[in-house]
């Protein structure tokens, strides 16, 4: 229960010194924590750590969130009842290693930088992150700012209602702002959130004319990621966070200088 803590030496001093004690007593346990110490010694020492793939980042994300939303009563899914059963842990985590240290570590790391690069100009990821550089510098101003959510939906709703805007829920923004405008025939929407010190860009269009129009571009690895789990998040940028993902027909793109896990956070609120 406690091995993996153990061994990164997270454990709590008083359960530290009950596991280690547990630890002399039992010769099972003690080979056990000897055997995953030696591993991850000789993975740290002898493997090169290399960036998650997108794909795999996104995939991931998009179940995390599948679980969290679920009804407290479907929450047991089968494959935990699966993993008490303490007889299968060690060929079960010894396969998984495996199958992770391939992953990771075989493929090319030349292809996955192949499959996110995004230089075209009308790529969403580039336009989104000069449209968020410009708002943040004062060049690129909201034609509307309101402290109220409802009063950006009514803007939207009367320069274009066929585009479905979306509003985080983000009941401690100082205010929010708005644009709406085109590129190319395509109807866009820009959403502006105010968060103290921080401003978090969403960008805004229909979901087809992205995925399927000439007007937009996007690298495979996000039409790859989206298609699959219906979010991307994109590794292009270092000195700011861009996630991408799909609600009903429309695709967002939000941008800002937060940390990423907590820009996912705010996304993933209901």
């Amino acid at each position: 229960m406690y091995l993996g803590d153990a061994i990164d030496r997270f454990l709590p001093k008083e359960i530290e010194r009950a596991f280690h004690a547990h630890l002399a007593a039992c010769i099972s346990c003690r080979h056990a924590f000897e055997l995953e110490t030696l591993s991850k010694q000789l993975v740290r020492e002898r493997v090169q750590r290399k960036r998650t793939p997108p794909q795999v980042y996104t995939t991931i994300l998009s179940l995390l969130r599948s679980e969290y939303l679920e009804p407290e009563t479907l929450r047991e899914p089968w494959f935990r009842q699966f993993l008490r059963r303490r007889t299968f842990l060690p060929a079960l985590s010894g396969g998984l290693a495996v199958m992770v240290f391939l992953f990771f570590f075989s493929a090319p790391q030349e292809a996955d930088d192949r499959m996110t690069v995004h230089t075209a100009s009308n790529d969403i990821i580039n336009r989104s992150y000069k449209n968020f550089l410009s708002i943040r510098d004062g060049e690129l101003k909201p034609s509307i700012v309101s402290c109220f959510p409802e009063s950006v939906l009514a803007y939207f709703q009367q320069q274009n209602p066929r585009l479905s805007v979306k509003l985080l829920n983000v009941p401690n923004s100082d205010w929010y702002g708005a644009i709406a405008d085109e590129y190319g025939g395509v109807k866009l929407a820009h959403v502006v959130y105010k968060l103290g010190d921080e401003i978090v860009y969403v960008f805004q269009a229909d979901q087809s004319e992205v995925l399927n129009g000439s007007s937009f571009s996007l690298p495979p690895a996000a039409k790859a990621a989206l298609k699959q789990s219906g979010w991307y998040t994109d590794p292009g940028h270092p000195d700011c966070s861009v996630v991408i993902w799909m609600v009903d027909e429309t695709l967002c793109t939000a941008v800002s200088t937060m940390k990423k896990d907590r820009l996912l956070a705010m996304l993933t609120t209901p």
